[in-house]
């Protein structure tokens, strides 16, 4: 494991570097450079990575819990099973990232570019995606309990298998009853008058209360 003990990287250089299970906690690295890392198992609690370039970098099984992240690029990163607990990722880009069985419990995603993203069997119970670009993102087996989606761009996404108790979805833009109709619950979600009217009327089973056993993650 590397410790790394300079708490200023801002603006370094690690493209391609190999900082697999590498404790960066607390360090500053606004700006820097870590395209195609190998940060495997790498510990950034806390860390500032405001504006930072992550683009294809491996950050499978990582510890982001409270780092900041906004204005920072991830296109193409790997976050399967990553901790990114209560994160700051306003306006980052995410496209095309995976996030598969990651924890974004409470993450703020307000504004960020998730055109393509995978969420599968991620939890992002109580996330901020207001004004997100969900386009195309893939949220199978996703709990979004509590979560937040209101101006968030949903066109094509994917919601088979998620848990969608309590969150907000009004004001979400092109989402169609087509769309939910896949989801595991909607119990207690808040949604436009026009989708309600239809789905509960087609599938009222979506809005009962679901069994314990059901919101299992």
């Amino acid at each position: 494991m590397y410790n790394i003990y300079r708490k200023d990287l801002k603006k370094a250089n690690f493209e391609g570097v190999n900082f697999q299970k590498a404790n960066f906690q607390g360090v500053d690295l606004c700006g820097a450079n870590l395209k195609k890392a190998d940060l495997r198992g790498a510990n950034f609690e806390g860390a500032n990575l405001i504006n930072a370039n992550l683009e294809r970098a491996n950050l499978m099984g990582v510890n982001l819990e409270k780092a900041k992240l906004n204005g920072a690029n991830l296109n193409k990163a790997s976050l399967s099973r990553a901790n990114l607990k209560k994160s700051d990722l306003r306006k980052t880009n995410l496209e095309d990232a995976h996030f598969i069985g990651a924890n974004l419990e409470r993450a703020n995603l307000e504004g960020a570019n998730c055109k393509r993203t995978c969420f599968i069997e991620a939890d992002l119970k109580g996330a901020d995606l207001n004004k997100a670009n969900l386009q195309g993102a893939n949220f199978g087996g996703t709990n979004l309990e509590d979560a937040k989606l209101e101006g968030a761009n949903v066109m094509r996404a994917y919601f088979k298998g998620s848990n969608l108790v309590r969150t907000f979805l009004i004001g979400v833009e092109y989402l169609s009853p087509q769309q939910l109709t896949k989801a595991k619950t909607l119990y207690g979600s808040k949604l436009d008058e026009e989708l309600i009217t239809t789905l509960k009327k087609k599938y009222p089973a979506l809005f009962e209360e679901p069994k314990i056993c059901m919101l299992a993650f």
